[in-house]
């Protein structure tokens, strides 16, 4: 299982967005959420989105992963303009590109680890040979090959996040989204987590894209972007070394 997607350099966008603006009416007031943000997005960097809560930083992550529909703009990946796609369309393109990783784990109560991912792969019609070498290799990676057959009851914050980022890892997606990934973990935890992240950056070319308000995952992103009040004000290095 491997993404279509053929490489692409480390100076050439693989996603390109391109005035994004989306508002929220409720009732007579209409709440601008995003105000015409313009960016690029690389493959193999770990770019972090911070903000405080309401910034819009939530918002403007939906919208490039097509989760939710911006009012104006467009978000090109690898040059498709996602937002012309078919709702269906949509739906596929995410199934078959991106992976996902939230701060709530998602994970099935009565599942083990290793479960948690066999379950995706079967969905994804992998044979029941490749999807357990496939999970196994994504837990090791994570570190997680002696829990394996643990139920999430049983494992820690850490190693329940861990489990989610073997799982999204799990369909080598060329696009990795995270929405405030180490929020409910301590600062060890935490920067296990994102040192995970920037190492799959790395070692998969992937492009990540990761919204936090946690200002010890500086360190560890390639890139940070700040947003405030629905509109981008800094966009600078992060504290890996490029």
């Amino acid at each position: 299982m491997s993404n279509v997607f053929s490489p692409l350099p480390a100076d050439v966008p693989s996603i390109r967005v391109t005035d994004i603006k989306r508002s929220y009416v409720s009732g007579k007031i209409t709440n601008n959420v995003l105000k015409g943000n313009t960016f690029d997005l690389y493959p193999g960097k770990l770019t972090l989105i911070m903000g405080p809560s309401g910034s819009g930083k939530s918002t403007l992550l939906s919208v490039i992963s097509g989760l939710l529909k911006p009012d104006n703009g467009r978000v090109e990946i690898n040059g498709i303009n996602l937002w012309n796609l078919s709702f269906r369309k949509i739906e596929k393109f995410r199934l078959d590109h991106f992976g996902f990783i939230f701060q709530g784990f998602n994970l099935f109560d009565s599942l083990t680890a290793r479960e948690q991912i066999l379950v995706l792969l079967k969905y994804l019609h992998s044979s029941e040979k490749e999807a357990y070498a496939i999970a196994d290799e994504v837990l090791d990676e994570v570190g997680l090959s002696k829990v394996k057959h643990l139920r999430p009851a049983q494992l820690s914050g850490g190693e329940k996040q861990r489990v989610a980022i073997a799982r999204a890892l799990a369909k080598k997606p060329a696009f990795l989204f995270a929405d405030e990934p180490t929020s409910a973990l301590d600062k060890e935890n935490g920067q296990i987590v994102i040192s995970l992240l920037h190492k799959a950056a790395k070692i998969h070319n992937a492009t990540i894209f990761a919204v936090s308000h946690d200002p010890r995952l500086l360190p560890h992103a390639d890139r940070v972007i700040t947003i405030e009040d629905g509109t981008i004000t800094r966009d600078q290095n992060g504290g890996v070394q490029q």
